[in-house]
């Protein structure tokens, strides 16, 4: 194998790395969210507005240093238009 065969491998292997970090991350970041929802859900019970479960699940998110932004707007693209505020993303967490 060559020195550029050697640093092409390596480069792969060092993204494939990258990748598997964020991966993990990802899965440990949404196993505690889901956690925590799961927690608030116990707490409270069925049958209240999806409004207050969002209000806990973001208490419990600010207790845990979590970092998170509300009715975050997304804008959806068709073709040659932008439509703003088309959506409102209700927990935005870790800006994933």
């Amino acid at each position: 194998m060559g020195s550029e065969d050697t640093k092409s491998t390596k480069g792969h292997e060092e993204h494939e790395d990258k990748k598997i970090r964020k991966t993990i991350i990802f899965d440990e970041l949404s196993r505690k969210v889901i956690g925590l929802a799961i927690g608030v859900h116990r707490e409270l019970g069925p049958g209240l507005l999806e409004n207050t479960y969002k209000q806990c699940l973001a208490y419990e998110l600010n207790q845990t240093k979590i970092q998170f932004n509300t009715e975050v707007e997304l804008t959806v693209r068709y073709k040659d238009i932008c439509i703003p505020s088309a959506y409102r993303i209700d927990l935005l967490v870790e800006n994933q």
